[in-house]
């Protein structure tokens, strides 16, 4: 059973796989370990993909959104941040946007 449920766009596919990159080497966590869309394999082939995102995020123990532009544009994206909080997950937020250094990330925690 994943941990960690990613949201995220399926517009920042390369920023989604370089974020769990980091939390594989950096928390010592298993592709497994991770829910992602992106990510191959993570969803069954022939299985409602609505259905196995929302069994998903109510098994793992924390959601991790990368709130960016593409993310906040769209419908299904909102309505899984809606369903996290609804779920009462432990809600962890990645922000990516222009730093006065450059692209970075702004983190908050809830």
């Amino acid at each position: 059973m994943p941990k960690i449920f990613i949201s995220h766009s399926s517009k920042d596919a390369v920023l989604v796989e370089r974020f769990s990159e980091f939390l594989q080497m950096g928390m010592n966590l298993h592709q497994n370990d991770i829910f992602c869309t992106s990510m191959q394999g993570t969803l069954p082939t022939g299985e409602d993909f609505i259905t196995a995102i929302k069994n998903s995020m109510a098994e793992c123990k924390a959601t991790i959104f990368l709130l960016t532009e593409a993310y906040m544009d769209s419908p299904f994206c909102l309505a899984e941040l809606g369903a996290a909080w609804a779920l009462g997950q432990t809600i962890c937020q990645g922000c990516k946007g222009q730093q006065s250094t450059g692209m970075g990330f702004a983190w908050f925690f809830i």
